[in-house]
């Protein structure tokens, strides 16, 4: 941002436009995943749905940390998946870069660590752990953190720590073990909207399949690393899970698929056509009916700072 403001000028105006480009380059990675592991038609209507998600809409108005977060997460794991088709070692080296780059934006690194051993496991790809590329880029990814994360520790790493085990308010800390392991899947209605959320609950289920799980597994993979990563931390917010939003929009594409593949194949077709129709447009309309909140004032109070 920094670098962006010397080139650019500095103003609010110039920190949304890199919010902007980090959104667009979220939407991009997510599309490249999905048109690898389904189709184009697919990515572009899970990219649709992941733009115009609340959450995804409300944090990319604001200037904070989860778009670019997001960004260098779905990078990290398209480049993962590339590894393990392709076999190239470039590609491993880039998704340690942009796990490095995920770890600098937000101390959320070790949910794609998570995400990373979720899928060796589920996948029984025991032999990565036995290639000298792999645990080189894990030392650049170390060598790239590093420098940052231990002075940063070491100054104020303890409110961080207490942030994780009390919560940063009261409001926001959930009580109870029930109400804890059933925050965040009751988000989703807030992350999506109704019938999206709805739809990607339908599509999750239908992936658990023997059959669709072998395309599904990255998708699988970033739900199950944002439930269990997120799910224990005393702070708890919808958009800390915004890492499962790309993912439950594909399930919302997938949902659409099971419920038309109940009819025959030319009914079919059109009974899929229609709820892609009929989910976009309820999450278009909840985009331009939806009012981003502003709390204003706070110039006055930085000038009388500075003065």
């Amino acid at each position: 941002e920094g670098v962006f403001m010397l080139v650019f000028g500095t103003s609010y105006l110039a920190a949304q436009a890199l919010l902007g480009l980090f959104s667009i380059l979220a939407f991009t990675w997510l599309f490249l995943l999905v048109r690898r592991t389904h189709d184009t038609f697919t990515a572009a209507v899970a990219v649709l749905l992941l733009g115009l998600s609340p959450i995804v809409l409300q944090l990319s108005r604001y200037v904070m940390l989860e778009m670019p977060a997001l960004a260098f997460v779905l990078a990290a794991v398209y480049c993962f998946v590339l590894y393990l088709d392709l076999g190239r070692r470039r590609d491993i080296f880039l998704a340690a870069l942009a796990a490095a780059g995920f770890a600098l934006t937000r101390f959320d690194s070790f949910f794609l660590l998570l995400f990373f051993l979720l899928s060796v496991l589920g996948l029984r790809r025991f032999d990565l752990l036995r290639r000298r590329e792999v645990w080189l880029a894990g030392l650049l990814a170390l060598a790239i953190v590093l420098p940052l994360y231990v002075p940063m520790l070491a100054e104020f790493g303890r409110a961080h720590i207490l942030v994780t085990v009390e919560g940063a308010t009261k409001s926001n800390a959930a009580h109870g073990l029930f109400e804890t392991l059933t925050f965040y899947p009751w988000t989703l209605v807030q992350q999506m909207g109704i019938l999206p959320a709805i739809l990607g609950l339908v599509g999750f289920l239908a992936v658990l399949r023997p059959a669709r799980r072998a395309s599904c597994w990255p998708y699988l993979a970033l739900v199950a690393a944002t439930y269990f990563a997120f799910t224990p931390l005393m702070e708890r917010e919808a958009r800390h899970a915004i890492y499962w939003v790309p993912a439950f929009a594909l399930f919302a594409v997938e949902g659409s698929d099971w419920i038309a593949s109940r009819f025959r194949a030319v009914e079919g077709r059109t009974v899929r056509a229609g709820i892609v129709a009929i989910v976009i447009g309820a999450a278009f309309w909840g985009a331009v009916t939806r009012q981003a909140r502003y709390l204003r004032g706070y110039e006055e109070a930085a000038r009388y700072v500075v003065a």
